[in-house]
């Protein structure tokens, strides 16, 4: 297994494929909500594979690390054997009064799923995160998506607020 920041534009869309096509309603949290990837709990953008690809692109030449009072994101790969099996969003930021990463979204290929891929991302962002001085993570997940829930939690991650959503009409 490796992980690494993808920097190469030839694999943005079979990246975004992966992405995409591994999605589950259970995954859509408030971030989803709140920008243009979901358009109602439990249901994705009909067009999430542009969404994903543009946001991957987008990623590709960001700076590794966030300037002082500044952010930088990026996108994370995952290989085993040299396949493609997981895609990362990952945001450092200096902009607080503690430097933080957020993980922004976590996706796993469907058939590798529960086989230590996921802990062996987050082993590897402790360290980059290491690297950069970085002293929190955040991240948010679906409320159904207990199987994720579990990870975070084997990997010391422990709730620190509820968020909730109103739909006005």
């Amino acid at each position: 297994m490796k992980c690494y920041w993808c920097r190469d534009t030839a694999q943005v869309d079979a990246a975004a494929r992966l992405f995409s096509s591994n999605l589950t309603a259970a995954y859509i949290s408030h971030s989803e909500l709140q920008g243009p990837r979901a358009i109602a709990p439990g249901k994705w953008h009909p067009d999430i594979a542009r969404i994903i690809r543009e946001d991957l692109a987008a990623r590709i030449g960001a700076a590794e690390d966030a300037p002082v009072g500044g952010q930088t994101q990026l996108a994370a790969i995952l290989e085993n054997d040299d396949r493609m099996v997981g895609v990362f969003f990952v945001t450092f930021s200096r902009d607080g009064a503690v430097p933080y990463a957020v993980l922004e979204d976590m996706v796993v290929e469907a058939d590798a799923r529960g086989k230590g891929y996921g802990s062996f991302f987050m082993e590897w962002i402790n360290q980059e995160c290491l690297k950069r001085g970085i002293k929190r993570q955040f991240l948010e997940s679906g409320i159904e998506n207990h199987d994720a829930h579990h990870l975070f939690e084997k990997q010391g991650f422990k709730q620190v607020s509820v968020v909730m959503m109103k739909e006005i009409s």
